[in-house]
């Protein structure tokens, strides 16, 4: 054999070795891959199932786990998988379990739910003796409350019946009869609406600035109104429509359901409108004055008067200086007013109280000794009245006066009415 053949059969020797090496490395080497995946399976098997014997003790014990229980892992201990039989630990680096996460108290486990709170019983009401029949008299409502309701809202309606009233003139012979419907309202929406119309209809949207005059003309100037007036103009049309009022309306008619047959009857009407304002209180209820504005017109026809009284009565003393007897006359009377009405409404208790009223006629300031009266038959008297009102109820009244129908022309008169209010 030759020296290159020695070579040949030696590499060839050489080769077959590690071949051989190298068949019997591998099954080492994936029998120990296999090992170890074996273990990682044991130990997250072990891990799951401690952690769950850890909730479930928590749970059921309502305390979070405790890590140095018994079955708990120590902490910082690991399970490391024996390694295979047969195997080389150096030829594979061996790869440490992962450990068990340590449980704690924020999440080791659920905090028991919050109990509900627990109603205090409420301590029995000591027995009260049955009432009596005087504190069931005092507990109970009154049947009327006096003069608070002027201070609150209401409507008043009623009839009336009474004798000359503010067409009661001296040397009459004989009375003039009334009947009426009267309605009023406190503080009610419908006054409101009445005193906003009238607020409104004083208002413009222009503003006079001066005039010029010339031969049989004259011209006026006006001009618009600033921002400023147009709101004033506003807030006083708020104010007069969000304000408290009363409104009283009395219509006399000509001999209401057949009354004061074959009697001189008086027809026409007297309407107020205006405020009220208080004036204290007396036995513990309030007083008020009401302050409004007034109109009233009445007119009777066939009034008797004596000879030589009341209208035309110079003609009648004229016949009696003829020879021809003076008798009583019949003639046309009315009554006119314009101005300010004053009524004092003051209580006496819940169910009486008094009232005195007086209307301001401003045209009896041109009317003075009842001058007209003689004339025309007309009455520009401020006629006073004094009167009360019986509250069998809230609900019901019944209400007279005596009148005095002065200044200038005198005369008295009498006037009740009665109602419901609602």
């Amino acid at each position: 054999m030759t020296e290159k053949d020695r070579r040949l059969a030696a590499a060839k020797e050489r080769a077959s070795g590690d071949s051989r090496a190298r068949v019997a490395r591998a099954p080492t080497r994936r029998r120990a891959l296999v090992a170890l995946a074996l273990a990682g399976l044991v130990h997250s098997g072990k891990a799951l199932a401690q952690a769950s014997a850890v909730g479930e003790a928590a749970g059921a014990s309502g305390t979070s786990g405790d890590p140095t229980s018994p079955g708990a892992p120590a902490p910082g201990a690991t399970d490391a998988a024996p390694a295979p039989a047969g195997t080389d630990s150096s030829a594979a680096p061996v790869v440490p379990a992962p450990s068990a996460p340590e449980p704690s108290a924020a999440t080791a486990a659920p905090a028991p739910e919050a109990a509900a709170p627990v109603k205090a019983k409420e301590p029995t009401p000591p027995a009260t003796p049955p009432a009596s029949a005087d504190s069931d008299k005092s507990d109970s409502k009154p049947l009327t409350t006096g003069t608070v309701r002027l201070l609150e809202h209401f409507y008043e309606g009623g009839i009336g019946y009474g004798f000359n009233g503010p067409l009661a003139a001296e040397g009459m012979d004989g009375s003039i009869g009334l009947t009426s419907v009267r309605v009023a309202e406190n503080y009610g929406n419908l006054a409101r609406l009445t005193v906003g119309m009238l607020v409104a209809m004083g208002q413009s949207d222009s503003a006079y600035v001066g005039s010029t005059y010339g031969y049989n003309y004259r011209i006026d100037y006006y001009r618009p109104l600033t921002d400023a007036e147009r709101a004033a103009q506003a807030e006083q049309l708020s104010d007069a429509l969000s304000g408290n009022y009363v409104m009283d309306l009395a219509v006399y008619t000509s001999g209401l359901f057949g009354a004061h047959s074959g009697k001189a009857k008086g027809k026409g009407f007297e309407f107020y409108l205006g405020g009220m304002t208080d004036l204290g209180t007396v036995n513990d209820l309030p007083a008020v004055l009401q302050i409004t504005g007034g109109m009233s017109y009445l007119l009777a026809h066939g009034v008797p008067f004596k000879a030589g009284e009341g209208p035309n009565s110079d003609a009648a003393q004229a016949q009696g200086m003829m020879g021809v007897p003076a008798s009583i006359h019949h003639e046309t009377v009315s009554y006119m007013n314009f101005g300010v009405m004053l009524r004092a409404i003051v209580p006496i208790n819940r169910y009486l109280e008094g009232m005195a009223q007086w209307d301001a006629n401003i045209l009896s300031l041109f009317d003075t000794g009842g001058k007209r009266l003689k004339s025309d038959g007309q009455l520009w008297t401020s006629p006073l009245r004094v009167g009360a009102s019986v509250n069998a109820t809230d609900r019901i009244f019944l209400r007279g006066n005596v009148s005095l129908n002065g200044f200038g022309s005198y005369g008295f008169g009498s006037y009740a009415d009665a109602g419901v209010r609602f």
